[in-house]
């Protein structure tokens, strides 16, 4: 489980003496409770309705990559470009999870594939940074922006490349991510690969 699930299940576990502050509809996806989050659904409950750190009910299924989940939440009408405090929407936690089914239905719905959040990111440079191939392959397979970058001038080149992400690193260049754009601190993507084999591989694309 990556950092951010942990303190993110540490903020809605802290919650649990206090469960005003976490919508039954986003507890119920939390808890993977299926036919609970059905049963509020006929009861109308509020889709978008936000708990701790501004999550709705997809928020939160999408950081867990229920894809089932996500395509209940979606059928129902939930918003699917709502940011959360971080700015995130769902794309963004989707684009983390260990299972890329949840983005990819969300990508399939229509979600905004190139939405920023507080720091610039893109769902892309969200993926690359984890090291999701699978998340990031589901993107650039849609178009997503390759040469997007962050407040810091980061790309998804360069988050792969100092992630020694040799597949990774090998996808994006296939889909025309330049090797040659600089972040804010002048580095290129081969200035920070962690890896000879990655240095290599961006070398021989200049």
């Amino acid at each position: 489980m990556r950092l951010k699930a942990i303190v993110l299940t540490a903020i809605f576990a802290g919650c649990a003496q206090a469960p005003l502050k976490r919508p039954p509809l986003v507890d119920a996806v939390w808890k993977r409770r299926p036919d609970e989050v059905k049963r509020l659904l006929t009861q109308s409950a509020p889709l978008d309705e936000k708990g701790p750190a501004g999550f709705t009910a997809l928020h939160q299924a999408a950081l867990q990559g229920d894809g089932p989940m996500v395509r209940l939440l979606l059928k129902a009408g939930a918003a699917m470009d709502a940011a959360d405090d971080a700015g995130e929407t769902p794309a963004h936690l989707a684009a983390e999870a260990a299972n890329s089914e949840a983005l990819r239905s969300l990508l399939d719905s229509g979600a905004a594939i190139d939405a920023r959040d507080r720091k610039e990111r893109t769902p892309l440079l969200v993926a690359a940074a984890a090291g999701r191939y699978d998340a990031a392959s589901a993107l650039v397979d849609r178009r997503a922006l390759t040469d997007a970058q962050d407040e810091d001038g980061n790309t998804a080149l360069m988050l792969a490349a100092e992630g020694g992400q040799i597949d990774l690193v090998r996808l994006l260049l296939d889909y025309g991510a330049d090797p040659e754009t600089r972040d804010h601190r002048g580095r290129t993507a081969a200035g920070r690969a962690s890896t000879k084999a990655v240095a290599k591989i961006l070398s021989e694309r200049r």
